[in-house]
């Protein structure tokens, strides 16, 4: 139903489309004509009063000028089509909004649209759990799903001069689950800061940014070894400042 009534909707901007395209060529026509009939008067005009034709001459120009009117009539009366047509238009995707709206909440499968298919984790630091997780990759060779999370632990330090100062102490691991959402791994303990995103090469290699270390590891699967690490905090070249999520292209 949805399909059809994008299509209908479609076809009712692509008439508009149309029927605007034929009153702008008329228009265009029109205008043509007036601008011919403006010159053919100035050129009559001179040759009148050259000729000293009087009465032809009145006689013509006020048979051009009634031609002008009527045109111009014409002209504003097409104005008021097009604004009439462009409110149709508007009027016409409102309602085929609407009827999109109804037709999606009366589907009877509308409420486990609004369900997840699959969830993994819940809060926590223990394996299979997740505390502040950050970027999300899913293999689709090994059908697995990989979950960038943060740790962040709070410790306070008391100084008799200033009171105390607190500080925090991120560290990140990589979740593995699968695609019903059972917990197979953990990764990359002690290895990466904060990660945040994360992606998948078609070589089986992972890439995670880590925005306190401010760089990008490089791992391979399906162990997780470390292959290489690429940047350090700045704004040169292979210089990163907190990087965030990042994805990978094959075609260089």
């Amino acid at each position: 139903i949805i399909y059809r009534v994008n299509q209908r909707r479609e076809e009712v901007i692509a008439e508009f489309r149309e029927r605007m395209e034929e009153r702008r060529a008329a228009v265009t026509t029109r205008l043509n004509t007036i601008q011919q009939l403006i010159d053919s008067k100035a050129d009559l005009q001179g040759r009148m009063k050259e000729n000293r034709l009087h009465s032809m001459r009145e006689n013509m120009l006020e048979d051009i000028d009634t031609k002008l009117t009527q045109l111009q009539v014409v002209e504003k009366e097409t104005e008021v089509v097009f604004e009439c047509d462009t409110r149709q238009l508007e009027q016409t995707i409102s309602v085929l909004g609407q009827l999109i709206e109804r037709e999606i909440i009366s589907t009877p499968d509308y409420p486990a649209l609004l369900q997840p298919s699959v969830s993994v984790g819940k809060k926590g630091t223990a394996e299979g759990e997740l505390y502040w997780p950050q970027g999300v990759a899913v293999d689709e060779k090994s059908k697995l799903i990989y979950v960038a999370d943060t740790r962040i632990e709070y410790h306070h330090v008391t100084d008799i001069r200033s009171g105390y100062v607190a500080y925090d102490y991120h560290t990140g691991s990589i979740s593995v689950f699968s695609m019903t959402g059972e917990y197979i791994d953990r990764f990359c303990e002690g290895q990466v800061n904060q990660p945040c995103g994360i992606a998948i090469s078609e070589d089986n290699d992972v890439f995670v940014s880590d925005t306190v270390s401010h760089c990008v590891y490089k791992f391979k699967l399906p162990k997780f070894q470390l292959v290489t690490k690429v940047g350090k905090e700045g704004t040169g070249v292979r210089m990163f400042n907190s990087p965030r999520y990042l994805t990978v292209t094959t075609d260089r």
